[in-house]
């Protein structure tokens, strides 16, 4: 099937996800109006909202760095500059939040063929084993975010604590597996194919440097966690809920960065995420719309600082291109 066939197909989808948004936005008017939602962003302190810019923008940089250091790991001639691997990455994450389905993850391999000549069976690759780590790691903040709630007195139901570790575990087994049969496996599928066998190519085959992605990784999502967890709890604060725990905040948080990951997630995020904040919160005491508000302020200002690195980000790959 070619590329434009397979376009033609896709389009009605991708209308119909766009006019979702679009009624999205306008349901979001008459229900709460934007005046509401905006003032818990233009209220925030200078200071905060400042800092939360820097670290969220941060935080794309360490994502940057982990595929830099995954990247580096694999080439032995001309290892790519941390500049252009950070706007490839601001790039495919501007296009990630942008884009319904996860649809977005599939520019990534092809940022990397067109700037650094990686195939996209080894970007597809790299890409799988990236999202590998973030599961990973957030289902272990979801542990953590469980057990501050279930220490509370009013929340001794430890449930979610026990479905998370679970998760988790079952992820690091994966991990392992694959790490320690990566060469076998490699093997097996070079018999079958060349483009199946790179697939594997850039995944870690050292325990030294899948630590290393396991640093970057959580450095990356508890800098994430921790702004986002106390923007919500900024927001919620100035609803008039003042005593929003933090661990409410980051089981909360997860729930949106769970939607965000998954096919689920609708074009921009508009209403996914919110609702996956929503749901993950519940139990909190905290009434279902200003909750609602809080999440959707929220995840304006995360669509906002991507879109923004984003374009940052396609600046300089179009100057790079331009200079070539």
């Amino acid at each position: 099937m070619s590329n434009q066939t397979r376009l033609a197909l896709n389009f009605p989808k991708s209308l119909l996800g766009w006019v979702v948004v679009l009624f999205y936005l306008i349901g979001l008017e008459y229900w709460l109006g934007w005046d509401v939602l905006l003032e818990p962003i233009l209220g925030l302190n200078r200071e905060l909202f400042v800092a939360a810019l820097l670290l969220l923008t941060f935080s794309q940089l360490i994502r940057a760095m982990r595929l830099h250091d995954l990247l580096c790991d694999r080439v032995a001639d001309a290892k790519p500059s941390l500049g252009l691997v950070f706007s490839i990455s601001a790039v495919h994450n501007a296009v990630n939040h942008l884009l319904p389905s996860r649809a977005g993850e599939f520019s990534l391999p092809l940022l990397l063929r067109q700037h650094l000549s990686i195939t996209l069976s080894g970007g597809s690759g790299g890409l799988v084993w990236l999202r590998l780590m973030d599961l990973q790691v957030l289902l272990l903040l979801g542990c953590v975010g469980a057990a501050m709630r279930s220490a509370l007195p009013e929340n001794e139901n430890g449930i979610g604590l026990v479905v998370f570790f679970g998760l988790a575990s079952l992820c690091g087994i994966l991990t392992v597996l694959l790490v320690s049969r990566r060469n076998r496996i490699k093997n097996w599928l070079g018999n079958k194919s060349i483009t199946l066998a790179q697939l594997l190519h850039y995944v870690p085959s050292t325990p030294i440097n899948v630590s290393r992605q396991i640093a970057w990784t959580s450095l990356n999502w508890i800098i994430k966690f921790v702004t986002l967890a106390y923007l919500l709890i900024a927001f919620l604060s100035s609803a008039g809920n003042p005593m929003v725990t933090l661990g409410f905040a980051i089981t909360a948080i997860l729930g949106g960065e769970l939607s965000a990951i998954s096919p689920l997630h609708a074009p921009g995020g508009f209403g996914s995420y919110a609702t996956g904040v929503v749901l993950f919160a519940q139990g909190g005491n905290i009434p279902v719309v200003e909750l609602a508000g809080a999440a959707i302020s929220l995840h304006l200002l995360l669509f906002g600082t991507s879109q923004l690195v984003g374009a940052l980000g396609w600046i300089f790959l179009r100057s790079v291109k331009r200079r070539r």
